[in-house]
């Protein structure tokens, strides 16, 4: 049993680390506007830079699709037949197991959303398309996210409409609101405010997150949604993350036809806001979204 244990956690160690391995290449790989060569071959290279980027881009999101989650999916299949019969388990191995569950749902959820990124880049996005209030999805992302804001001494305030319906996936919705909430609360200090406002405007519902932290620079606006950008002040705060999460609330929104944007500047906090079609007035009915 225990060697069996060693195997899986080793895995899900080596595949992980394989994961941070690539998104550092691909951060390091990556060159702002600023910094691309002006003229002649300097040029030319700078093309060719970009193509092996995007080349290394695609090998990544292959390698997440047939190398990652057809053994993830095995893992978890055995983990589930382990824990079925876990009477025969000592209490120490089944706490082994269930940091080896965590830790395989929460690789599983990283590799589901590197997919749906690149699917909705490939225009190829699949949604659960349903009839959904944006007003319930947005309160209870805000209830969850408590515990924690009070825990780092940030002030949490939510305006809401008492009701905002949509056609959408409520999954992905809730995903959305918890990315850009969670990040306001990482980048935010103690004694700092978050404060999140759903409204429905002229037949569109606007999200607005706004918090009072670390801000963003303006060389790195444009970026924030790259996948795996980080900018130079989250990197040099050791705050923590691999850069996908705005890159996923970019993606959900554009698959719903919506649009995000973000207001900010070094050291006086960001402001982020989406705007989506709602059900009523100038939004797709469901059997339009479906379609």
């Amino acid at each position: 049993m225990a060697s069996v244990t060693a195997v899986l956690a080793a895995f899900l160690v080596l595949t992980t680390v394989g994961l941070l391995v690539l998104a550092l290449r691909l951060r390091r790989s990556s060159k702002s506007p600023s910094q691309a060569p002006a003229v002649g071959a300097e040029r030319v290279q700078h093309h060719v830079n970009q193509r092996e980027l995007d080349l290394l881009k695609q090998d990544f999101v292959s390698l997440v699709s047939y190398e990652l989650r057809t053994p993830l999916t095995s893992i978890r299949g055995y983990l589930d037949l382990i824990r079925d019969d876990e009477e025969w388990l000592s209490p120490q191995h089944a706490a082994f197991f269930e940091v080896i569950s965590r830790n395989t749902d929460r690789l599983q959820a990283l590799i589901g959303d590197l997919l749906f990124v690149a699917q909705v880049e490939a225009g190829q996005a699949s949604l659960d398309w349903d009839n959904v209030d944006m007003t319930e999805i947005v309160s209870e992302a805000v209830d969850d996210a408590r515990p924690f804001a009070s825990a780092q001494d940030i002030g949490l305030d939510l305006m809401i409409d008492p009701e905002i319906p949509l056609v959408g996936d409520r999954d992905r919705l809730a995903q959305t609101v918890s990315h850009l909430l969670s990040n306001a609360l990482k980048f935010t200090p103690a004694g700092g405010r978050v404060s999140v406002t759903a409204t429905e405007e002229g037949g569109r519902a606007r999200l607005v997150v706004s918090d009072t932290g670390i801000g963003i620079a303006e060389r790195d606006r444009d970026r924030v949604f790259e996948r795996f950008y980080r900018t130079a002040a989250a990197t040099k705060s050791a705050i923590s993350g691999a850069g996908l999460g705005l890159a996923i609330v970019k993606a959900i929104v554009e698959a719903h036809e919506g649009t995000v944007g973000v207001e900010s500047d070094a050291g006086s906090g960001s402001t982020f806001t989406v705007t989506l079609p709602a059900a009523a007035g100038v939004g797709l009915s469901l059997e339009e979204a479906a379609a």
